[in-house]
């Protein structure tokens, strides 16, 4: 232990919660400071002194991984604490609490709840065979739910069908409106009164008026000339008005939105630059005066028509839970506490057998999860306002941190965290602050706490918690410690960014591991791969960072990357699945053919539908078809009998193992994740086809999932202890890694704010904006269909706690690394989500010791030598004008620093041409000596679907030029 660490500030709080355990506590543990082992010191000791028997213990946390790791660290504290003790009675205790461990309860909030509900289903008015929906059941089913709920509107011709299109919104566009109610079913829609239909004569002829006279001031349009935005929007807008029939209200708003935001003007576009700027201030001020408000009352006055439209199938989505007997997360919730307020006498007995109750991670509890807490823990039985119990004394121990409250989305914020604490405090218990810092460094913990001490407020507000400073327990990291920046050049768009940032990323932990750096929280041994952490604000680009690793060969893992929605190989397999289904689909059918299966190229496809062929999946197939539409036909038929006579998971199984589709997913770059994918399809089947689902409706399903984001990724290798992992930023809460990247410095955009909620009245009420789903996330001004009148004050002091939000979020970032954090950092930082950290950032990525050498490029003098020497070593190998596909041209030039292109060319015309292959492999083993050149190789000529043979001579080539 170095000098920093023999003083530890909260010595006294940590023996509080081993000492006073008659007494609530509300213990707020700052980063690094050990919440779980302070939960854990706090239930040995209510074991060891004799207050509760292990039966009694109660100890809920957030997940189900979490809730595993607290059981095994409770575990060995017991057999530690055993082994040490020597008074009889206490080790006659912990004996008796080791033996019976799993008597006792520790999990998630959402297990213990379906505890309750098993114990009382009677009171709590459920099934007693009820089963618990994981989030994939949940979200098939609400997406099915949705469907039965249209279908319906059209069986019966709803009059409501016409009403919306009258007002120019398809049913579809009220599905997100829908999802965020039907997930939340703890709140009800505010009501709002019907809006009379506003009249926009007076607004259409303004218009109008501005656009004939525009009309007369733009030039005329040259199609080989550019255009400025005003030139455009206006242009579009006569268009419209040409083609509309604007008395219809759904069209003149369509004109409306049209004309939103501002009119750019590019003065040497004009013949008059004066006569530019007029008519840009007179646009400017049309949209301000007239189409804003205009727009304005429009959605408010379809606000209260959309609620009560979508509020049916909210209905339909309950009635299908209860008539199947399934609960989702939220009704355990909710059926739990309902439970509890409304049944004193079970209250009663839950208290006497699930008490003390002690709360892991805190900060994300969500006010449902918070009344449960206090209805099992108060002394008031006959009480149903959750906001005036007083927990019973040593009843309830909780531990968070309220700078790490990240998880508003989930209905989690900081107000229910507030509200607890002063419910805690009025029942005489204390709150207890933990800061000294185990996990990080020095080096780190000084900076953190420069930087968030100009973040945080030095008081608690509505919004946001208070500064809390970290006191380092251990010794300096030596010369790969602190926070640095890893500086990225200012190039192209994000994604050209975020591939600079992945290759100086995958570069630097491929060159830590080949010179064995030493790594000082881990025993200054050598660098390993799960010594690294990389996080992400956004998941939209981890897959760019994962190839860079996989061609460096650096093992990893993906966690919260959404890809199962992305899977491309998923997406080429449902065509077949479909086909199945539905024979007479010959869209199905035709993409199956030109999918990557069967590699039917749209010529083929047309020579055979002039010579007669039929797209059906039992037509006859003509004698003289291409062999891979017959062979295509001939698969797709055995899997339709596969899937005739099968078990629809065991048909499913079978098929993608025919097809070779897991092998060949695993086969190509980011194999893991994408061969995982596929094994979680069959997974998700598996589970449908046990509850009586038929292979038709698993392979709806799976189409669902591929167009929900809510769907994570698995990999083939899930759990790899010894990996690179990726995450998003919300998936690293409570992981720490050695080294820790924050990557992609690209893409901040503030999200738009859909939905509020008011706790102020019983049941809570919740404010929608909706958006057109395409445009949901993006430019939500423009997509926009409908919001309350209100709403403008609501986003107002919503966006607040999202902001204070996004601060803490930095915060969770800046403390997850022991040794090194490495911040990614670019010269325009407008749009990097890291940028606060950054710029308190003044040392760069230090250099790595040196590499061996590697091998020296061939001086371009030799270079026709070392060809010709590999081309004679080719062609002693195999005949090559019977064997490859390809011929080599006479090699004359070479591109790569400062060398001339190699001029390879593919006979078939097919793909990349062989110059850009050998280009492409020479350009990155050039940049990068440590690069896996022949994975890369397979990965490239994959997507162009080149032979192993070809990826052979290819990878000899760059070689023999290397």
């Amino acid at each position: 232990m170095n000098g920093r660490a023999r003083f530890r500030p909260d010595l006294a709080d940590r023996e509080a919660i081993r000492r006073d355990l008659d007494t609530n506590l509300l213990v707020e543990a700052a980063a690094g400071t050990g919440k779980t082992t302070s939960l854990v010191d706090r239930m040995l000791a209510l074991v060891r002194d004799g207050n509760v028997p292990p039966e009694r213990l109660c100890a809920v946390t957030f997940t189900v991984k979490a809730a595993a790791q607290l059981k095994q660290k409770f575990q060995r504290a017991l057999e530690e604490s055993l082994e040490a003790e020597r008074d009889a009675v206490r080790r006659g205790r912990l004996a008796e609490a080791l033996g019976g461990i799993d008597r006792g309860f520790i999990g998630t909030i959402h297990s213990f709840c379906a505890r309750l509900l098993r114990e009382r289903p009677v009171e709590a008015g459920v099934d007693p065979e009820f089963v618990e929906l994981d989030e994939t059941e949940d979200l098939l089913l609400r997406a099915e739910a949705w469907e039965r709920y249209k279908q319906t509107l059209f069986l019966e011709s709803n009059p409501l069908l016409g009403q919306l299109a009258g007002y120019g919104i398809a049913i579809d566009l009220l599905r997100d409106a829908y999802h965020c109610l039907a997930s939340n079913p703890d709140v009800v829609p505010a009501a709002a009164d019907p809006v009379a239909e506003p009249s926009f004569e007076r607004e259409k002829e303004q218009v109008l008026e501005f656009l004939a006279r525009a009309a007369k001031q733009i030039p005329p349009r040259d199609p080989a000339a550019r255009s400025d935005s005003l030139q455009k929007k206006l242009r579009s807008a006569r268009r419209l008005v040409a083609n509309s029939k604007l008395d219809r209200p759904a069209e003149l708003v369509t004109l409306f939105e049209r004309l939103q935001g501002q009119g750019k003007v590019v003065q040497k576009l004009w013949p008059n630059a004066a006569v530019a700027v007029r008519l840009r201030d007179e646009y400017d001020a049309l949209v301000k005066d007239v189409v804003s408000p205009a727009l304005s009352r429009w959605r408010e006055f379809l606000y209260p028509v959309a609620v009560e439209a979508v509020k049916p199938a909210v209905e339909v989505f309950r009635r299908m839970r209860r008539d199947r007997g399934a609960l989702d997360f939220g009704d355990l919730l909710l059926c739990a506490r309902n439970l509890l307020r409304d049944h004193p006498e079970a209250r009663r007995d839950f208290q006497r057998r699930f008490t003390p109750i002690l709360v892991d991670e805190f900060q994300d509890t969500d006010p449902i999860q918070a009344e449960v807490l206090l209805y099992l823990t108060g002394r008031q039985l006959d009480e149903k306002d959750w906001r005036v119990l007083e927990p019973i004394p040593g009843s309830l121990f909780v531990v968070g941190d309220p700078k790490q409250s990240i998880y508003r989305f989930r209905r989690a914020d900081i107000e229910t965290y507030e509200s607890v604490k002063e419910r805690i405090r009025a029942s005489g218990g204390r709150v207890l602050r933990l800061t000294t810092n185990f996990r990080s460094c020095p080096e780190i913990c000084d900076w953190v706490n420069g930087v968030f001490s100009k973040v945080f407020p030095s008081v608690a507000s509505h919004e946001q918690a208070a500064d809390a400073r970290l006191v380092p327990d251990r010794a300096t990291a030596g010369g790969f410690a602190g926070a640095v920046r890893l500086d990225v050049p200012a190039v192209g768009r994000g994604g050209d960014v975020a591939r600079a940032d992945a290759v100086r990323i995958a570069s630097w932990i491929r060159g830590a591991l080949d010179a064995k750096v030493e790594i000082a929280s881990k025993g200054s041994r050598a660098a390993q791969p799960g010594d690294f952490l990389i996080l992400f604000r956004y998941k939209k680009r981890m897959d760019v960072y994962a190839r860079e690793l996989e061609l460096r060969g650096v093992p990893y893992e993906i966690a919260g990357g959404g890809a199962f929605s992305e899977s491309e190989d998923l997406r080429n397999l449902l065509p077949i699945l479909e086909s199945i289904v539905d024979p007479d689909d010959p869209v199905s059918l035709v993409a199956s053919l030109r999918g990557p299966f069967f590699g039917v190229d749209d010529d083929a496809l047309y020579r055979y539908h002039r010579a007669g062929g039929k797209f059906h999946l039992f037509a006859p197939t003509q004698p003289a078809a291409d062999p891979r539409i017959s062979g295509a036909f001939l698969a797709i038929r055995d899997a339709y009998d596969l899937a005739k006579h099968l078990p629809p998971a065991a048909a499913l199984a079978r098929i993608t193992g025919n097809l070779g589709a897991i092998a060949d997913a695993g086969a190509r770059e980011l194999g893991a994740t994408r061969a995982g994918n596929l094994l979680k399809a069959v997974s998700i089947a598996r589970d449908l086809s046990a509850n009586g689902e038929s292979f038709a409706a698993i392979v709806r399903h799976l189409r669902q999932l591929t167009e929900s984001s809510e769907t994570e990724e698995m990999s083939v290798r899930p759990g790899v202890s010894e990996a690179v992992r990726l995450l998003t930023l919300h998936r690293a809460k409570g992981l720490e890694a050695p080294i820790v990247f924050l990557a992609d410095p690209s893409g901040e955009w503030d999200a738009p704010i859909s939905w509020c909620v008011g706790r102020e009245a019983d049941p809570p009420r919740a404010w929608l904006r909706i958006l057109r789903p395409e445009r949901n996330g993006w430019k939500a001004s423009d997509g926009e269909i409908a919001r309350p009148i209100d709403w403008s004050g609501r986003e107002k002091t919503e966006r607040l706690f999202q902001e204070a939000e996004k601060d803490r979020l930095l915060y969770v970032a800046a403390t997850r690394a022991a040794d090194l954090l490495v911040v990614s950092s670019r010269p325009n930082d407008s749009k990097n989500p890291w940028a606060k950290l950054a710029a308190e950032i003044s040392r760069s990525l230090p250099d790595l010791p040196p590499r061996p050498a590697a091998a020296s490029v061939v001086p371009t003098e030799d270079l026709p030598g070392a060809l010709e020497e590999f081309r004679r070593k080719r062609e002693s190998r195999r005949d090559v004008a019977t064997r490859a596909s390809y011929r080599i041209e006479p090699v004359t030039k070479l591109v790569h620093a400062g060398a001339d292109v190699l001029p390879f060319r593919a006979r078939t015309g097919r793909g990349m041409s062989w110059g850009r292959v050998i280009h492409r492999l020479l350009e990155s083993a050039m940049k990068d000596p440590s690069i896996d050149l022949r994975q890369y190789a397979r990965n490239l000529l994959a997507e162009e679907e080149r032979s192993s043979e070809e990826c052979d001579d290819a990878v000899a080539l760059a070689e023999a030029v290397i």
